[in-house]
């Protein structure tokens, strides 16, 4: 029982839950739970809605200078626009993917935290 503990200890002392006071955690904790269901929207649109997630990509990106839009009278996107906004759509995706990933993994490890204090078997000087 002592080494899951050590390598739970480890991963709570790696997100800094080990220096939040009682009530930094309980909020912590609160806050990240009602992120998680805005951030899997998002993530959500991007599964459900690739095409027009990959409009809103390649807006933007003609909007930051990074391509140029298409002629009026194309029918497709030119290849190299075509791959930017596909590196662009992937890499919002997975950052999406890590990011629900990351909030749920923090709200347990607050919750573990907690579970530890209450159940004295971590003494935390803060």
């Amino acid at each position: 029982m002592v080494e899951p503990i050590k390598t739970l200890d480890a991963d709570i002392k790696a997100q800094s839950l080990d220096i939040r006071t009682d009530v930094e955690l309980v909020a912590i904790k609160e806050s990240l739970t009602a992120k998680i269901p805005r951030v899997t929207k998002d993530l959500k649109e991007f599964r459900l809605f690739p095409d027009a997630k990959k409009k809103e990509i390649y807006e933007s990106l003609i909007q930051a200078g990074e391509i140029e839009e298409e002629p009026e009278d194309a029918t497709a996107l030119s290849l190299a626009n075509q791959s930017k906004v596909d590196a662009e759509f992937q890499s919002q995706l997975q950052f999406y993917t890590n990011k629900v990933a990351k909030l749920r993994s923090i709200v347990v490890l607050a919750d573990k935290e907690i579970e530890l204090r209450d159940a004295k078997l971590v003494v935390r000087s803060i």
